[in-house]
Order: C-alpha cells, then structure tokens, then sequence
C-alpha cells in the first residue's frame, strides 16, 4: 500500500500469545495485512481510485500461505475461517485482488 503524505497514523497489534508455534505468528501476521488492506480502501482510499486493485502480501512461511488459500481446517479455528470470510467478502465488494506469495 502506498502510505499517504499526510497520513502519521501507526498500526500497532498486540502479540498472538505466549508460547505459540511460528506458523500461528505467520497465519495471523497475512490476515492482520487483509485487514489492513480492508481498512486501507474503505477508510483512506475511497475516491480516485482504479476500479480494480491489486494488493501483494509477501510472507516467507509457505505453510501460512497454503492454510490462508486452502482454508485447512485442522489448522484454522472457527473464529478464523470467520474473519478469513469477512475480509474475503468485504475485499471482493470493494474490487481488490489479492496475491498472496
């Protein structure tokens, strides 16, 4: 996203928790970059805008990428496919694409 001129605010986020598995920090780091992204066009971006967009999330942790797009569900918990399909509906309305690698 390209920050804007004007635009100071910071965006914090509070740890996964204590003692968590890599992959759980990396699941949760791609879908707080989708809500980002969410707020990001809704909120900032809303006019003179293309009427299609394109947003890469870069992660290193292939396994975390593979469980965002397959939705595994012996590695999600319900909350999450929740959010997951929040941001994908609201993401699809606003017209953004997403390319997660």
């Amino acid at each position: 996203m390209v920050p804007f001129l004007d635009d100071h605010k910071h965006y914090d986020t509070k740890a996964v928790s204590k003692r968590v598995a890599s992959l759980t920090c990396e699941r949760d780091g791609i879908i707080f970059g989708l809500e980002l992204s969410v707020e990001y066009f809704i909120f900032k971006f809303s006019k003179n805008r293309k009427p299609d967009e394109t947003v890469y999330i870069l992660s290193d942790c292939s396994r975390a990428v593979e469980i965002i797009v397959k939705r595994l569900c012996f590695a999600i918990r319900f909350e999450v496919f929740k959010r997951l399909a929040h941001l994908e509906s609201a993401l699809s309305e606003l017209n953004v694409k997403i390319v997660l690698a």
